[in-house]
């Protein structure tokens, strides 16, 4: 079998798919809540006390998750939404790479540790990322180093041992 062909069959094989938005969603917070917190500790000795909350969207037009910081003073946590609406089209394979970017020890952790760090500079430990409109009259986000950690917060997955299955471990860039 090919690569192309391997491929393919991954992408339609019922086995990879869901066809319940519930469960799909259910999934999501057990490696969110449930699996992944209790790894972190093996990779880093500061995790930020800010909460990470999840939350379901079911929208035809929006992407398959994204994360929001939470608002410095506390009052808002940080949010990792998840689109239930094509489910049917959300592999279980992506599930861990794309919650260990988005959640923990991705955007999450990384904009949480900033806020929580009193030796860095107010101005950069406050990363509204709701708000890109407002640049240049605030001090930018540089995109590349926010990605960049979601993309080597993916990679921690196989330094936490979270890569069980070889099916799991994609790679989202």
């Amino acid at each position: 079998m090919s690569v192309s062909e391997f491929s393919e069959m991954v992408r339609k094989d019922a086995q990879f798919l869901y066809d319940n938005p519930e469960a799909l969603f259910k999934d999501f917070e057990d490696l969110v809540y449930n699996v992944i917190p209790l790894k972190l500790p093996e990779v880093f000795l500061n995790i930020p006390k800010a909460k990470l909350k999840m939350e379901r969207l079911s929208s035809p037009h929006s992407t398959t998750a994204f994360y929001s910081v939470g608002a410095y003073d506390g009052s808002r946590p940080g949010v990792y939404f998840v689109n239930t609406f094509h489910c049917d089209s959300q592999p279980k394979y992506e599930m861990m790479t794309l919650s260990l970017h988005e959640g923990n020890p991705g955007h999450h952790l990384q904009g949480s540790h900033s806020m929580e760090s009193p030796k860095i500079p107010f101005f950069r430990r406050v990363m509204e990322d709701r708000n890109y409109w407002q640049a240049p009259s605030r001090f930018p986000i540089n995109t590349a180093y926010l990605e960049g950690w979601g993309l080597y917060a993916e990679n921690l997955g196989f330094d936490m041992d979270l890569f069980k299955n070889p099916y799991i471990r994609h790679i989202q860039y």
